[in-house]
């Protein structure tokens, strides 16, 4: 297994996920955390051995590091997919993701992101979480679940540092 830390490249990219891919064969796409992710001819795919591979390669269930940025439209524009793990273990290992929300609700503690719905109950101990509004770009770590994928319960939560 690689770190995350080596999974992210010294070139200078953003990470934006870290969390279980899910391959959609029928139309090509591939998401993370419930985030579409945007490919295109220059982005590079790692495989676990560390050489380079095809975006084909990446299965639903690895446990993938994603570099890139997120577009204004809240999707992930996608320069570097590293694959960490071949399998995503829930509420074992923990996610990140960066990403632009909406619908957020401090009186319950939700928020959204793409098909992603974040609790965010666990990371109200620090008062950073409550500066998270509709539209700005938040940084989560937290964990998932099997039974509720696209769900993230944020253990940390905070306006991304770039906004």
């Amino acid at each position: 297994m690689r770190s995350i830390s080596e999974a992210v490249s010294d070139s200078g990219l953003t990470l934006v996920a870290v969390g279980p891919a899910v391959a959609n064969t029928e139309n090509g796409t591939l998401s993370v955390l419930g985030q579409e992710l945007i490919t295109d001819d220059v982005t590079t795919v790692i495989g676990l051995d560390g050489s380079l591979t095809e975006l084909d390669a990446i299965n639903s269930g690895n446990f993938v590091a994603v570099a890139g940025e997120v577009m204004e439209s809240g999707r992930l524009l996608v320069t570097e997919i590293t694959v960490i793990q071949d399998t995503y273990i829930h509420g074992t290992h923990s996610v990140f993701l960066k990403a632009a929300l909406r619908n957020v609700d401090h009186t319950v503690g939700q928020a959204t992101a793409g098909a992603a719905s974040i609790q965010l109950g666990q990371s109200y101990y620090s008062s950073e979480a409550f500066a998270l509004q509709d539209g700005s770009i938040g940084e989560f770590i937290g964990y998932t679940t099997e039974s509720t994928p696209n769900q993230i319960f944020a253990q940390s939560a905070l306006l991304a540092s770039d906004q």
